[in-house]
């Protein structure tokens, strides 16, 4: 979803996709933040050769917004 108008775009995101290897390659501790906010995982859901990251509720993205998936 986008919202266009005002100072720039929104995008709402939430959920993403990453490559189940990545997942699975480690014993896996996802950190997922937003700038500095740390943002909650409510599911991990291996749907063929990729993991869908669910969040615990939506992010809205704003232009130059950088969202960081980080495995431990």
């Amino acid at each position: 979803k986008a919202h266009f108008g005002g100072a720039g775009a929104v995008l709402v995101v939430q959920s993403v996709r990453v490559p189940k290897s990545a997942v699975e390659s480690k014993e896996a501790r996802i950190l997922v933040s937003l700038g500095v906010a740390p943002i909650g995982i409510r599911s991990r859901e291996a749907i063929g050769q990729e993991v869908v990251l669910t969040f615990q509720s939506p992010i809205k993205m704003a232009t130059g917004d950088r969202l960081e998936i980080e495995w431990r």
